[in-house]
């Protein structure tokens, strides 16, 4: 019984990455036809008026707009490439990722966010990348649901072990297998495939999580 139980968890984990992929791709559309074949579209329409313009004036004015909205499509589409790759930990490994993270939520949000970070030397990238992804899904978790005031994030590494630790002081919320979201499964269902799992630490308020995970060298 237990095995057959196991059994439908892990079917129901790779359901959940599976809708986790799909859910991707379609913000990434969504971003591509929305705000990407937006801004070309209006930029069309100003070049198309170019011939029918009567004063140098005229001209310049029509080559700023298009100038600018083209300097605004640029700039969307480094965005959506950063999402699918992100450079810095492509570049510079998981550490700076976080550092950057951390400069992200702090520069665009009140929440106070801490990253203990120790340096330590690159792994392998789909292992980064997971472990990446996985701070971001408890971030998006923390600042759409938990009202939260502070997080921190922390990043260590003991023979051959890296321990990821996330923590919140929010609302919290109670994991189990039956009313974890999308987001949640999602984080279970990567680890899953990287032979590892998350353990939910008790506390007083919020959230605390660790992540161990053997790291793989480059």
């Amino acid at each position: 019984k237990l095995r057959l139980i196991e059994e439908a968890y892990q079917k129901e984990l790779l359901v959940s990455n599976i809708k986790s992929q799909e859910k991707e791709r379609l913000r990434i559309a969504t971003d591509l036809h929305d705000e990407i074949g937006a801004l070309l579209t209006t930029t069309k329409l100003y070049t198309d008026q170019i011939d029918s313009t009567e004063t140098p004036e005229e001209l310049t004015q029509l080559k700023n707009k298009a100038n600018s909205l083209l300097d605004e499509t640029v700039d969307n589409v480094r965005r959506i490439s950063h999402d699918l790759r992100p450079v810095v930990l492509e570049n510079f490994g998981l550490g700076e990722a976080l550092e950057s993270v951390r400069n992200q939520i702090a520069e665009t949000s009140d929440i106070d966010i801490t990253a203990n970070i120790e340096d330590m030397a690159r792994f392998a990238y789909e292992q980064e990348l997971a472990l990446y992804r996985i701070v971001w899904e408890l971030l998006n978790n923390t600042l759409k649901h938990a009202e939260a005031n502070q997080i921190k994030i922390g990043q260590s590494s003991l023979d051959g072990i890296i321990k990821l630790t996330y923590e919140d002081d929010g609302k919290g919320f109670f994991p189990d297998r039956k009313s974890s979201g999308l987001g949640l499964r999602s984080i279970e269902s990567r680890l899953n495939m990287l032979g590892t799992e998350i353990n939910y630490l008790k506390v007083d308020r919020g959230i605390k999580v660790s992540i161990e995970l053997e790291m793989k060298y480059v």
